[in-house]
């Protein structure tokens, strides 16, 4: 299912925005406090599943890539 890594990705980074503004908000009506913990944890995971869901995308692609590559210069090589 390597076609769904950029949705999960995107996705994943709106949850962090999502989570960032969510604790931006919380500090600004109500200041510091525990109700600050779910949307923190929740921000994290998001951002660790966006770097790594980048980070599969990427090696994807450079996989495809070398693939393509080998595949043009056995081309090249055959008469």
């Amino acid at each position: 299912m390597s076609h769904d890594i950029p949705a999960q990705t995107s996705i994943f980074a709106t949850n962090v925005a999502a989570s960032a503004w969510w604790v931006g908000d919380l500090l600004y009506r109500h200041g510091p406090s525990w109700q600050l913990v779910p949307p923190i944890l929740i921000g994290a995971a998001s951002l660790i599943g966006a770097i790594r869901g980048y980070a599969n995308d990427r090696q994807a692609r450079l996989h495809k890539d070398e693939l393509h590559r080998i595949e043009v210069e056995k081309r090249k090589e055959s008469p």
